[in-house]
C-alpha cells in the first residue's frame, strides 16, 4: 500500500449537500476513467492515521483494485492507501504528489475542493483499463 507521511490538512466543518455531490461525481469519474474502485472517508479517526486507512481500504469491495483517500479534518491528517493492482498503475510517488496537490486545493477552496481534484488526479495517473487481448495473436 502507498507508503509516505501523513500530510496536515485545515480542518472543516463538514461538507454542504453540492460539495458531497460533488465528490460523488468525481468518485465516479475516477472509477470510470480507470476501472479502479475508489473511496473516500472524511472523519475524525482518533489514533493513528495510517493503520485506520490500510484497515479500511482492506474492507473495500475489491481491495486489490481500489484506492482510498482519508482525510481526518481534526488532527489534519491525509492519507491515500492502495490495493495492489491500483498500486502498479497509482505509484507511491504519485500517491505522495497527489496528496500535496489535495492540501493545496484544501486551502484555497477547501476539502470538498481538494478531494474532487486530487481525485481527478488519481483517475488520470491510473489511466484507462487495461483490457485483456482476447482474440487470437497478431503475428507479423
Amino acid at each position: 500500500m502507498a507508503a509516505g507521511p501523513v500530510v496536515r490538512v485545515p480542518a472543516g466543518d463538514g461538507f454542504t449537500t453540492r460539495e458531497r455531490g460533488e465528490v460523488r461525481r468525481a468518485l465516479q469519474y475516477a472509477g470510470e476513467a480507470s476501472g479502479l474502485k475508489f473511496a473516500v472517508v472524511v472523519r475524525e479517526v482518533g489514533g493513528p492515521l495510517r493503520p485506520y486507512a490500510e484497515s479500511v481500504q482492506a474492507a473495500m469491495e475489491d481491495p486489490p483494485r481500489s484506492v482510498l483517500v482519508v482525510v481526518d479534518p481534526v488532527a489534519r491528517g491525509l492519507e491515500i492507501v492502495t490495493g495492489a493492482r491500483a498500486r502498479r498503475r497509482i505509484d507511491d510517488a504519485s500517491c505522495d504528489s497527489v496528496a500535496a496537490a489535495i492540501v493545496r486545493a484544501t486551502g484555497e477552496g477547501g476539502v470538498s475542493r481538494g478531494l474532487v481534484m486530487g481525485l481527478q488526479q488519481l483517475g488520470q495517473i491510473a489511466g484507462p483499463p487495461q483490457r485483456r487481448r482476447t482474440g487470437p495473436p497478431v503475428t507479423g
